[in-house]
């Protein structure tokens, strides 16, 4: 059998585990889109149904008669709210309510009445007086802000189960927390959500686009969708923002998913140089080393991988892989041998721990390893039951 060159490369993805308090906000404008709802299929309840049977007809009046409302994708129109001409966006509530929202307030659609949510004095619409209310308490901000906070924790915690539970409450309190809103996408992204977490952060990115957590977790949430050029646009981005160790590492990740292997090189160095203690930016670019047949520079980030965590069977299989290619065979042996003992489910260790064996004419062990890969899936069986017969052929 032709002894083939081994590169295994196994990618890892660091998120960033932390979030930057900042100062809250109250947008009422644009606050609800956390409710949009792409699903064109929901079904409406009858009140639902009733509501926007009549807010329609209240637009008809104002002249809108050839409007079709469009629930599932935040239908917009103009229409004459108490004199004044303003855009207006229908949102559907997590609350089966349905939401109008207007450039400075925003008013709940409820079964028999258009009624603002909270407050004090009158509103008009057209010839109708309803009373006017703010949309959220100070004690609701106060109690929205509390369920923000235990997100934040759990988050950080890696709980993010308990993290997307929290901000839903503190969404479903104050829907225009925009901090909670960010940890509620970033959680959805960790929890394998990703077109879901990437909705609410793109609406958070609209409210404010300069934010580093927001754009992170975007790349990061393209980058688990294989979409790595729309991600390092994200990462890039972030970066202006905050040189962050975390972004330039999952920024060389996508670079060298796309096999451009020098760009990752960079990425993987600047993150190193911000965070020497990242053995994960050690054992990447050390793999974009071994891409370029740079097996010397692979070896030594391999073996500061494992200084850093003696535990990474990656980083022994990939420095093995490089012996084996500088036909160190015992050493490779050694390294194969180490992350066998971590992790014997992979076929490819026992695969290059055979080659060496064979190199070395050591024919019993590598059949012996050979057998192994079959037996863990190792996909051209026949060729492998060849080249063991080989073998046993020359032990004749």
């Amino acid at each position: 059998m032709k002894k083939l060159s081994l590169v295994f490369v196994l990618i890892i993805f660091l998120t960033p585990l932390t979030i930057y308090s900042q100062s809250l906000e109250d947008i009422t404008s644009s606050g609800l889109k956390f409710f949009l709802n792409s699903n064109k299929s929901r079904n409406l309840s009858n009140d639902q149904r009733t509501g926007l049977s009549i807010l329609e007809s209240l637009m008809r009046k104002q002249g809108n008669r050839n409007h079709e409302l469009d629930v599932a994708n935040a239908g917009k129109t103009q229409v004459n709210l108490g004199g004044t001409v303003q855009e207006i966006k229908i949102l559907p509530g997590s609350d089966g309510g349905f939401y109008l929202v207007t450039k400075d307030k925003v008013y709940r659609i409820d079964g028999a009445l258009l009624n603002q949510v909270r407050g004090n004095s009158n509103f008009n619409l057209g010839n109708i007086n309803y009373p006017k209310r703010s949309m959220v308490s100070e004690e609701e901000k106060e109690l929205a802000n509390k369920y923000y906070s235990k997100s934040v924790e759990f988050f950080n915690e890696g709980n993010y189960e308990l993290s997307m539970m929290n901000s839903q409450k503190a969404l479903s309190i104050n829907p225009t927390l925009l901090n909670a809103k960010r940890v509620l996408g970033a959680a959805k992204i960790r929890l394998g959500d990703y077109d879901s977490g990437i909705t609410l952060l793109e609406a958070c990115l609209e409210e404010e686009p300069n934010d580093q957590f927001t754009q992170s977790n975007m790349g990061l949430g393209y980058m688990n969708k294989g979409e790595y050029e729309t991600s390092i646009k994200f990462f890039s981005n972030s970066l202006v923002l905050d040189e962050s160790w975390q972004a330039y590492y999952n920024r060389g990740t996508c670079y060298l998913n796309l096999k451009k292997y020098n760009l990752a090189i960079i990425d993987f160095t600047e993150s190193i140089t911000l965070n020497s203690s990242s053995w994960q930016a050690y054992l990447n670019r050390g793999i974009s080393y071994i891409n370029l047949q740079k097996y010397d520079l692979a070896i030594i980030d391999f073996t500061e991988s494992i200084t850093l965590n003696s535990s990474s069977w990656q980083a022994y299989y990939n420095r093995g892989t490089c012996y084996l290619n500088l036909k160190k065979y015992n050493l490779a042996i050694i390294d194969f041998t180490e992350s066998i003992e971590l992790n014997s489910s992979r076929w490819e260790f026992y695969l290059g721990r055979a080659f060496c064996y064979e190199s070395l004419q050591k024919y019993n062990l590598a059949i012996t390893d050979y057998q192994k890969t079959i037996s863990l899936g190792y996909p051209e069986k026949e060729k492998m039951i060849e080249e063991i017969n080989r073998l046993k052929g020359l032990l004749k």
